[in-house]
């Protein structure tokens, strides 16, 4: 259930975050680069979680 809402706040963020550089930018809203990137970095973040879960067990 974490991994999905990992999954689901990351995406809504890039889209926010790629949305506002674009703006600030003054270049056109990319949504499926910033989708990409959402789930690039909702892997990421499941990946670390899933890695520090396992330190705190073992130590």
């Amino acid at each position: 259930m974490k991994y999905i809402v990992v999954m689901f706040w990351s995406i809504v963020f890039s889209m926010v975050t790629g949305y506002l550089a674009g703006s600030l930018t003054q270049t056109s809203f990319e949504p499926m680069q910033s989708l990409i990137m959402g789930i690039v970095m909702a892997v990421l973040l499941s990946v670390t979680i899933t890695i520090a879960e396992r330190q705190n067990k073992k130590a």
